[in-house]
């Protein structure tokens, strides 16, 4: 991370210590910066939202963490000193699993601090897949040591499946505030379905600084969805994400098109859920988070890559899928691969070429025949000389007569016919 960047994040930090300090006297700011409110319902700048209720305990470890393995690159990367930017509901901090991991943000939809508050569970669910502490048998990040930043632009009235639009101009002051913020890397897992100069601009802007920007594909690429193009993953430089189920199959919902760089899991995904525990959820959205918790490994690792160096290597060492391009990209994330793999920035040599090779024209039927002929008299001269060779000997020997037959032989037994003879004599 660079000291621009450092220097940003103190003086949030000493913003935030300043307003925790406020909140014990001021319950609404306590809620703003973080604090944790126990009613399931929270009214915010006058929107009453029915919060997400808490999840359950995870049931062992999710296939998602098995398929990818990324613990295997926690002794090489752990996404230390990496900060990434979750533009979407907010985060719940007090999630057992991602205490001191979660900045203060921002909520965009009041202009106040607070984004690491959450009513909406999406963004949590992001969040943990990306940084979330590990646990012994159940939900574990894939970069625990990476920070969150909340950048809160949405609630429950937005959609973030990727069935309506989200909302552009909201996405592009997040996008620009996680700019001036100083972040690493920017997961969006939301879709609009209209090109937008107010997000390509904030995208572009941010790109200019380095920041990697990750990006859902979109949930309406099924049969009976239009497929869309789905923006900002559409955009120049940012990381497409579909994704797949645990057989390796593209979800028939993800969106598929040329934008789609690789694939992570996204079907029957276990997260954590606002409010502890964890939940199951399926969608594109939480294919681009695994992809954004890879990207911290790589930073951590390689804080000087630049996005189109990131892009590079985690198409270069994805696990090729058998399905076509525009609903696989380069193919299956492979956290590993892509943090361990060597780089090199030598141009690749050609092989040489094949030599011609012009296969015979087919025979002509005459020809067929005359050879089909011509192998025939072969054949038969073969036998003749074979035969010729054991006869022509034994000719010459009985001087070309023919032989006589062998006398029959005769019986030296005596075959007159004779009396009985009595075995046996009578007994008295």
């Amino acid at each position: 991370m660079t000291v621009r960047r450092t220097r940003v994040i103190d003086k949030w930090r000493w913003l935030v210590a300043g307003a925790r300090r406020l909140a014990a006297a001021v319950p609404v700011l306590g809620l703003l910066v973080g604090v944790p409110v126990a009613p399931a319902a929270v009214g915010v700048a006058g929107r009453a939202l029915a919060c997400d209720q808490p999840g359950v305990p995870a049931a062992g470890v999710p296939w998602p963490q098995r398929m990818l393995g990324f613990e295997r690159v926690r002794p090489v990367a752990d996404g230390t000193g990496v900060v990434v930017a979750v533009i979407d509901t907010g985060v719940d901090a007090s999630h057992p699993q991602l205490r001191d991991r979660v900045l203060t943000g921002v909520d965009l939809l009041t202009g106040l601090p607070g984004g690491n508050h959450a009513c909406d569970t999406h963004g949590t669910n992001v969040a943990g897949i990306i940084a979330a502490a590990p646990t012994v048998d159940g939900v574990s990040g894939v970069a625990p040591g990476a920070r969150i930043l909340p950048v809160l632009v949405a609630d429950r009235t937005a959609s973030l499946s990727g069935s309506a639009e989200a909302d552009p101009e909201l996405l592009a002051a997040g996008i620009d505030w996680a700019r001036q913020f100083g972040v690493d890397i920017i997961n969006i897992s939301m879709s609009f379905y209209n090109d937008n100069a107010l997000v390509r601009n904030a995208v572009a802007r941010a790109q200019a600084e380095g920041i990697v920007i990750v990006a859902a594909a979109g949930n309406e690429g099924g049969a009976d969805s239009p497929n869309p193009t789905p923006y900002p993953a559409a955009y120049p430089g940012v990381i497409g994400v579909g994704a797949i189920d645990q057989s390796g199959l593209r979800d028939p919902d993800s969106g598929h098109g040329p934008y789609v760089d690789l694939v992570a899991p996204g079907v029957d995904v276990t997260v954590l859920q606002r409010g502890g525990g964890t939940w199951v959820v399926s969608g594109s959205s939480f294919a681009a988070a695994f992809v954004s918790g890879t990207v911290a490994l790589l930073l951590s690792r390689w804080p000087d890559l630049t996005p189109e160096q990131v892009g590079q290597r985690l198409q270069a060492t994805a696990t090729p899928a058998a399905g076509p391009k525009d609903g696989y990209g380069a193919g299956v994330l492979s956290p590993y691969h892509a943090v361990t793999d060597q780089w090199t920035e030598a141009s690749a040599r050609p092989l040489p070429g094949l030599p011609s090779y012009a296969p015979p024209s087919p025979p002509s039927d005459a020809a067929a025949r005359r050879a089909g002929l011509a192998a025939g008299v072969a054949v038969v001269a073969a036998v003749a000389v074979l035969a010729g060779a054991a006869l022509v000997p034994r000719g010459r020997r009985r001087r070309w007569r023919p032989g006589l037959a062998p006398p029959r032989a005769t019986s030296t037994l005596d075959d007159r016919v004779r009396p009985p003879v009595r075995l046996f004599s009578d007994l008295e």
